[in-house]
């Protein structure tokens, strides 16, 4: 947790934008007092959520169902296909 004061904010507030990491906060201060708190905005969600979310929705519209594994069934379709360097 840093502080800073409303006239440090003012005046560098893209670097401490910048600074800003996961977990972390800078608390503002106006007369010595805390009055807000500047935190980094929740991450989207990664690729691994990204592609669980579209299979789910792959699999609810065509009646299918989910598999009981995704990530093992995504290890099984990609042990399918013909890929370059793969040798056998």
């Amino acid at each position: 947790m840093h502080t800073a004061t409303m006239e440090e904010v003012q005046s560098h507030l893209p670097e401490l934008l910048d600074k800003l990491t996961p977990g972390d906060e800078v608390v503002i201060t106006r007369g010595g007092k805390p009055v807000a708190r500047l935190t980094p905005e929740a991450r989207t969600t990664d690729s691994g959520q990204r592609m669980a979310a579209a299979l789910e929705r792959v699999a609810i519209g065509s009646g299918c169902g989910l598999p009981a594994d995704p990530q093992a069934w995504q290890i099984e379709v990609r042990q399918d296909r013909e890929l370059p360097g793969r040798g056998e």
